[in-house]
């Protein structure tokens, strides 16, 4: 807002007293400040982007099976995802709906059903198996 005011005077300054300097001043000015000003916020927001990635980095975090990919797997795959703190990837969802096996939701891909799960386990190299199906019984 400074920076606005500040120019919007200086044109104010150069338009009426009609100084010696070229009026294209003013248009250098404020190039120079979304670049200075512009710049630096986004500098400094990739560098805190950078270093709260490293500090949470999810190569070693648990691997993540969800069985059911409805609401409530989508809905946990989604909470890990943004949660980067829980140390929690999902790897895979395994379902039973056949219209489900061979998508991708929010990047993790629907690998099979119940049947395959041992393999499945194997080939993802998972660490925990979350159950996802509200009207599964304990």
């Amino acid at each position: 807002m400074a920076s606005a005011v500040s120019n919007g005077l200086l044109f104010i300054y150069i338009f009426f007293i009609r100084s010696i300097s070229p009026r294209s001043i003013f248009i250098i000015t404020a190039m120079l400040d979304v670049f200075f000003i512009g710049g630096s916020r986004i500098v400094f927001r990739i560098g805190r982007r950078l270093r709260d990635n490293k500090s949470l980095s999810l190569n070693n975090a648990k691997r993540i099976l969800i069985i059911g990919a409805g609401e409530a797997g989508v809905t946990i795959a989604r909470e890990m995802l943004s949660h980067k703190e829980l140390q929690s990837k999902p790897v895979a969802f395994v379902d039973e709906n056949p219209e489900k096996i061979g998508k991708v939701i929010n990047g993790i891909p629907v690998v099979g059903n119940l049947e395959k799960i041992n393999e499945i386990i194997l080939k993802k190299k998972v660490d925990e198996i979350i159950i996802a199906i509200p009207s599964a019984k304990p």
